[in-house]
Formats: C-alpha cells, sequence, structure tokens
C-alpha cells in the first residue's frame, strides 16, 4: 500500500489473526484522523484483506487521514480458526477493534460479507464508541441478516452498491436501506463484486469518457474518487455539510447514480414511548419505529422467548401437554407476578403455559424451565442460542422470567422478529395468546385476568404479551387481525416499550395498530400459489413453468396510492430444466410510481425435470439458433 505498511500478528478468540497497517497519508505534523478497520468478503468465496475493492477501500482511507487496519478472518491466510459464518466472524473483528483502537475515533468498513459483519460490529459498538465514518460496499442483504444502522450514524455512512450485481441484488439492499430512510449510491452497470472483472457495462458516458483500454480500471477509480471526495467532506465543519452534499451530487452526478428519493410515507401519530415499532406481517413492511435498536429491559417480554423453546420441546415430544411437572421451592418463591402454585402440587405442562402467558406468572415460567431444561442455567442457554438461530443479534437472556438482571437485554427490532417467528413456527399454540381469563384451581379468582387489555376492548386483537418493571416501564407486544376487501386477514404487530402506566401501554398500542390500518393500504398482487408469471423453459419435460409464493403476495403503500402500484419480473432467461418446486427462479420487483418499494422472491410452483436426450438436443439447437 505505501511505505508505510506492516504486518501484524493479532490475538483472536480462537488463535492468532492475520493483519495488515496501512498508516495515515497527513500534512506535516498532522495527526491521523484515527483507525479504519476493514473486513473482507466472504472466505469460502476467496475473500482476503488483499481482495482488490478491500485494496481501494484502504487506498481511499489513507489518503483521507486514517491509518487502516485490514485483517483475515478465521479460517483465511495465516488466521486461525475455522469459518463460522458470521458469529465467530464477528468476534474476529471485535478482537481486532480491541487491540488495534481501543480508544479514540474509529472507522469501520466492510465488502459483500464484510459489510454484513461490520453493521453488527456497528450495532454492538454505537453505543460506546466513537465511530466517524461508516462504508458499506456491495451490502450482502440477501444472503445475511444485515444490522440496520443507528439513525444517529445516517450522516457518517456511505452505502455503495452495483446496479447489476446479481450476487447481491441491489433489491435487497434497498430493502434494507428503505425502512431506515438511509440513501445508497449505486454504480451504474457494475456487476459481480466489482472484482477482476470491474467494468461498467452500459452508460454513453462511459463509451465517450473512458478509453477502452481504461475501462477495467474505471471502477476502482471512481470507487477512490467517490470514497476520497466523501471521507475529505467528513472533516470539514457542520456549516459547510449541506453545501458539501449538494456538490457532492453534482460532481459525481456523471459517475453514479445516487437513489435518495423514497416513497412518501404517512408519519405516525405522536406514540408516548421510549421506543415502538409497527410491522405489516402480511407484507412483512415495517411501517413505523422509533429507537428500535436501543437495548432495553424486556421485562416479562421475556416470556415471548421462554415461550418459544417450551413450544419446541413440545413438537419435539419431549414434553407433552398433559404430563405433569413439580414446583421447586424456587419456583414457588419467585417474586412479580404469579400463577400461585406452590411445592405440594405437580402441575400439567398445559396449566403452566397458560399461567405463564395469560396470568404472567414468574413460577410457572421457572417451573416450566426447570421442567424443560432440567435447571433454569441450561433453560437460559436454550435460549440464548434459539436467540441466535433466530437472528436476534441485539438480545441476551440471563433468566426465563424477566426479572431485572444486569445485561439481560434486547430491542424492539428483536422483539418484533421474535413474535413473527413464534407465530408462524407455533400455530397450534397462538389460542394461549388471545385467552382473556385463565385461574389454576384453589389460586386467587383476583388472579385470573389476562394482563393484555387489549383483548377486552379491541375484538381484532389476538395476542401477546405484557411486561413491567420499573426499569423497563410498562411494555407490550400486541396483534391485530383485521379483514380487507379483495385482500383477506391482514395482520400488525405493534412492539411499544417504556411507557408510563398500564393504560398508556394499551392506549398507545391501539394508537400505533389503528393509525397503520388506516394511513396504508394492503394490495393483494397474486393469490397463493398463483402464477406471477409463465415464462418459456428449455430442455425439460414441460416447456412453461409457473413462478409465483405459495402464500399470497401483498404490499403495503401508502392509503389511496394503490393505483399506482406496479410489478416487474427480474429472473435468468434462458430458463434450463431441470426446476423442483420451491427453487428460486426470480424477483418480482414492486414499484409505486417510480420507486421501489418491494421485492418478492419469486420460485417454481411446479416440478420441471430434465426432457430426455433428444428433447435436449432439440432444445440445445433451438437456443443456437435463437
Amino acid at each position: 500500500m505505501n511505505a508505510q505498511t506492516e504486518r501484524l500478528t493479532l490475538t483472536g478468540p480462537v488463535g492468532s489473526i492475520e493483519a495488515q497497517r496501512d498508516q495515515a497519508v497527513v500534512d506535516g505534523s498532522g495527526a491521523p484522523r484515527g483507525i479504519a478497520i476493514l473486513a473482507h468478503p466472504h472466505p469460502l468465496f476467496g475473500g482476503t484483506m488483499d481482495n482488490k475493492v478491500v485494496q481501494t477501500l484502504a487506498r481511499a482511507f489513507v489518503q483521507g487521514g486514517w491509518t487502516t487496519v485490514r485483517f483475515n478472518f478465521r479460517g483465511v491466510g495465516a488466521t486461525e480458526g475455522v469459518h463460522d459464518n458470521g458469529a465467530g466472524e464477528l468476534d474476529d473483528l471485535l478482537a481486532v477493534i480491541d487491540q488495534v483502537a481501543p480508544q479514540g475515533p474509529i472507522a469501520l468498513s466492510g465488502f459483500s460479507f464484510g459489510a454484513f459483519v461490520t453493521s453488527h460490529a456497528i450495532a454492538r459498538l454505537a453505543a460506546a464508541r466513537a465511530i466517524e465514518q461508516i462504508v458499506l460496499v456491495g451490502t450482502a442483504a440477501s444472503r445475511f441478516t444485515v444490522a440496520p444502522i443507528p439513525e444517529e450514524l445516517h450522516e457518517r455512512a456511505l452505502i455503495v452498491h452495483g446496479e447489476a450485481d446479481d450476487t447481491v441484488t441491489l433489491s435487497s439492499v434497498m430493502d434494507w436501506a428503505r425502512p431506515q430512510i438511509l440513501p445508497v449510491t449505486v454504480v451504474p452497470g457494475a456487476v459481480i463484486s466489482f472484482t477482476d472483472n470491474c467494468r461498467c457495462s452500459r452508460g454513453w458516458w462511459l463509451d465517450t469518457c473512458v478509453p477502452p483500454t481504461r475501462r477495467e480500471l474505471y471502477l476502482p477509480l471512481c470507487w477512490q474518487v467517490v470514497l476520497h471526495f466523501r471521507l475529505n467532506c467528513f472533516r470539514l465543519p457542520d456549516s459547510m455539510k449541506s453545501l458539501l452534499s449538494t456538490m457532492r451530487n453534482l460532481a459525481c452526478a456523471a459517475l453514479l447514480v445516487p437513489v435518495l428519493a423514497l416513497a412518501q410515507v404517512p408519519q405516525p401519530p405522536e406514540i408516548a414511548a421510549r421506543n415502538y415499532m409497527l410491522v405489516d406481517v402480511t407484507s412483512g413492511q415495517v411501517l413505523a419505529s422509533k429507537d428500535v435498536d436501543a437495548q432495553i429491559e424486556p421485562a416479562s417480554l421475556t416470556k415471548l422467548m421462554t415461550a418459544y423453546v417450551v413450544f419446541d420441546a413440545l413438537r419435539a415430544k419431549k414434553i407433552s401437554l398433559e404430563q405433569t411437572l413439580p414446583v421447586s421451592v424456587k419456583a414457588w418463591k419467585m417474586p412479580g407476578s404469579r400463577m400461585f402454585i406452590d411445592p405440594k402440587m405437580q402441575v400439567k405442562v398445559n396449566d403452566l403455559i397458560s399461567g405463564m402467558i395469560i396470568q404472567s406468572g414468574n413460577d410457572a415460567s421457572m417451573a416450566l424451565a426447570e421442567g424443560v431444561g432440567g435447571s433454569e442455567e441450561n433453560f437460559v442457554r436454550l435460549m440464548n442460542d434459539q436467540a441466535k438461530a433466530l437472528g436476534l443479534t441485539n438480545t441476551k437472556y440471563l433468566n426465563p422470567e424477566g426479572l431485572t438482571a444486569t445485561g439481560h437485554l434486547t430491542t424492539a427490532r428483536d422483539l418484533a422478529t421474535l413474535a413473527q417467528r413464534l407465530m408462524k413456527d407455533f400455530p397450534e399454540y397462538m389460542h394461549y395468546y388471545a385467552t382473556k381469563n385463565y385461574r389454576y384451581p384453589g389460586t386467587p379468582e383476583s388472579n385470573s385476568y389476562n394482563r393484555n387489555s387489549l383483548l377486552f376492548r379491541d375484538p381484532t386483537v389476538d395476542g401477546l404479551k405484557t411486561g413491567h418493571t420499573n426499569a423497563a416501564g410498562y411494555c407490550l407486544v400486541a396483534t391485530s387481525k383485521r379483514d380487507f376487501p379483495n385482500v383477506g386477514q391482514r395482520r400488525l404487530i405493534s412492539i411499544v416499550l417504556g411507557t408510563t402506566s398500564e393504560s398508556a401501554r394499551a392506549n398507545e398500542s391501539q394508537k400505533l395498530l389503528n393509525w397503520g390500518y388506516t394511513a396504508f393500504d394492503a394490495v393483494k398482487l397474486f393469490d397463493a400459489g398463483a402464477p406471477a408469471a409463465t415464462p418459456e423453459v428449455w430442455k425439460g419435460t414441460a416447456n412453461k413453468l409457473k413462478i409465483g409464493r405459495p402464500e399470497a403476495i401483498v404490499i403495503t403503500v401508502p392509503s389511496g396510492s394503490a393505483g399506482k402500484v406496479t410489478t416487474q419480473i427480474e429472473r435468468q432467461d434462458p430458463l434450463i430444466a431441470p426446476f423442483t418446486k420451491g427453487q428460486n427462479v426470480g424477483t418480482l420487483k414492486v414499484m409505486l410510481g417510480d420507486q421501489q418499494v418491494g421485492a418478492v422472491p419469486l420460485e417454481a410452483l411446479e416440478d420441471v425435470p430434465q426432457a430426455g436426450i433428444f428433447g435436449r438436443a432439440w432444445d440445445a439447437i433451438r437456443l443456437w439458433i435463437k
């Protein structure tokens, strides 16, 4: 990189980490602006710290005054360990940051898989470290669960993607960025991952401005110019940011297409809560949010995960609903809300689930945890393992009931994910959450009411769970389903956290749900199992293939704009058999006017086996002629 490049050997979670440090280019006696740490693409696809895009990023940071550190993930180069699909690599990145930049300003950047890992490092460090700049390139949003960028860091973030990238589609990156109102800069015509075949496939400005012999160098040069410009813009006073933003867009207009315009989204009502989120489950879209990635105490919302683990044990037949479990002294003496069971009792699992969900019983939660896990500690381990499997990256459990404990945390976004998976994975047990009254024989009648008061005031509400501690405030995860013409049932989930009273959590949740149903329209594009298209197939036993979704394809748009919705299908052409039912075939892009508001994967709705040798030969000739 430069004369001041040095190789490093750092200590990682599973062994040594191979790294390289490039010293910043600074004027005179000026000091570097900080440390920039770069993460490389997927190691199973040849990603290393010497990847050409990573080198381009490093060069831009160095020229911008940052000392830059690149490193190899576990199992790559001389770094010890085995590829861990993201979790271990995140630990590697955090270990590098701790050693090369234990304090002071940092910049974080990643390419492809590295951008995914970097996004979770940003989420982990945002509250504790001064993250001055973020650059994510080719963000692997279609292959991994990329963490959102905290809102306060949007001004410092540059998200870049290739228009024609067929490894990670632009639509998947926009689906990740759009709910955050996060701008994405698109390199027109750029294709697979910006690696050795860097080129721009169309555009008059490329043909006229870039000599043919230099086109392979175009994208790396473009990247360096844009990144250098952006990195240096950040060095100027706040008073200049608006002017420079305009200048940047004008200066780069010939090279880049900034995708900044988003659909006009209705503004939610004032919600008196520290954090909230509203999700349209039917379409999978986020309708409103506030501080959804801030870690909070979940209180009894913890019991959503407790229930998930218990339901999983029921499905695996490790326990049964009619099986009885003992009540330990520890369960009997649990403080807070209770079912009022004691060690003299043997209680059916069915009753313990009712006591945990309807009465929010801490004693029932502990009895179930001990019965399923063998001990509270082992059950908590199962909870955290399940949280990791569901992608709840900002959640950690320390107990099964939700009483205050240092480090027992989650976020509104993770709660929304958990609630959706709970309903999707275990529909047969959702009746517990809609039950208004339950009392175990011999316990106080006054304790029989479900804490979710929305069940008593709104007949469309059928769950889910309340929570309260002094630290968490009054919390509610509520869900409602309402019937609409031409769409059928439409389900919303609201997450309302940190309100001041029981009535406030119910009122604010009701307000959010009602707003979601009235401010947005649901548009059914295709019925469940109906083909979105029937394209031609070659070398198969059939000459057509129906593609669509097994469930209805529904999109949510601002009220009154349904007539502006159009669709486009992106798929490989030609389609060569064989195809199996459920195989991914393409993407349905949903447009509102000239803006993309959604992207839905399309799959084969039927099998199309490969034709015999003569059929394949005939189609091969037809394709050659075509």
